[in-house]
């Protein structure tokens, strides 16, 4: 670990090489092009797990910050990050399952 670390471009040396490619940097980012849906904003995901958003935006915005905060500290403490990696396996499965493109598959004519 410690050789990759000796090994790595200065940040001088690093920006020396950005400037060097920079044109190929911005023809990637040019011909790059996300799909419509790829920029959609359903479903969303917010910043907190959806049970303690919902909660913050009920119950917690009646208490005073301080006391809010503690809740939702405590909520993280016994959570222990499964509410998040839950709802992100979520996310990951319907965008396996819903359809890609409208592309033809093969032996289908259209």
């Amino acid at each position: 670990m410690r050789d990759r670390f000796d090994s790595a471009l200065t940040f001088t040396e690093y920006l020396d090489t950005v400037q060097k490619n920079e044109e190929l940097w911005r023809g990637v980012y040019q011909r790059v092009r996300l799909p419509a849906s790829t920029m959609a904003e359903d479903p969303w995901w917010g910043p907190r797990p959806s049970e303690l958003q919902e909660w913050v935006m009920t119950d917690g915005m009646k208490m005073e910050p301080g006391p809010r905060y503690a809740q939702t500290r405590r909520f993280y403490a016994r959570d222990k990050g499964k509410a998040i990696v839950a709802e992100v396996l979520n996310l990951l499965r319907s965008a396996a399952t819903s359809p890609a493109s409208t592309t033809t598959q093969p032996g289908n004519a259209s």
